[in-house]
This record gives structure tokens, sequence and C-alpha cells, in this order.
């Protein structure tokens, strides 16, 4: 029997973890770590894994864990930028030129 009022990840918690799941994706050996340093793809990956462990730990969030880390942590070189140390993905560049000029085109023109 089903709990009716049982939530997977409690609606306080969602736009953190997605937020956070955005911030890792983004991670690249190119750019500075919060702490100033350039960090390998592995060191990025091992900072992001532990850093959404903990909040979900911290939050009683095991099984947004569980499902994060068997569909995604676990297939990191799948999904994340830092994947690739010597090149950028020039798609998501190209999203965030596309997402500037259209921010531009309705707001200011």
């Amino acid at each position: 029997m089903t709990d009716p009022a049982y939530e997977f990840c409690p609606k306080a918690h969602r736009w953190q973890l997605l937020r956070k799941f955005t911030q890792h994706l983004c991670r690249h050996p190119f750019f500075p770590s919060p702490s100033s340093n350039f960090e390998n793809f592995r060191d990025i990956q091992r900072a992001c894994v532990y850093d959404m462990y903990v909040f979900c730990r911290e939050h009683g969030l095991t099984e947004a864990w569980a499902y994060l880390w068997n569909s995604w942590y676990s297939k990191w070189d799948l999904w994340a930028q830092s994947s690739c140390e010597s090149r950028l993905s020039h798609v998501r560049t190209t999203m965030i030129t596309e997402n500037h000029w259209k921010s531009l085109k309705h707001g200011y023109l």
C-alpha cells in the first residue's frame, strides 16, 4: 500500500538539488573551481559527487541520492562537461549565446 503523502524529494529541496546538479554539469577544467584552483576532470568529479552526497545525507534524501547516483553520477563521463579535459562543448556555449540574444531582443529591442 502506498502512502499518498509520500514525496520522493520534498518541494523545499527540489530547487537546491537542481541548482547543484546544474553547477556540477557546468564545471570544467578550463574554469577555476569556487576556491580559485584549476582542477582536472577526476578531481571535479570527486568533488561534485561528494558535494551532492553530503547534501542528500544532511537533508535525509536517501532515495534522491540513490536515483542521482544510479542515473547520473555513476555515468559522469556521459553527461558532465568536465569529462573531456581538452575541449569545451560548443552546444552549451551556443545555448548561452542564443539565450543572451533572446534576452536582448525581447527585453531591450
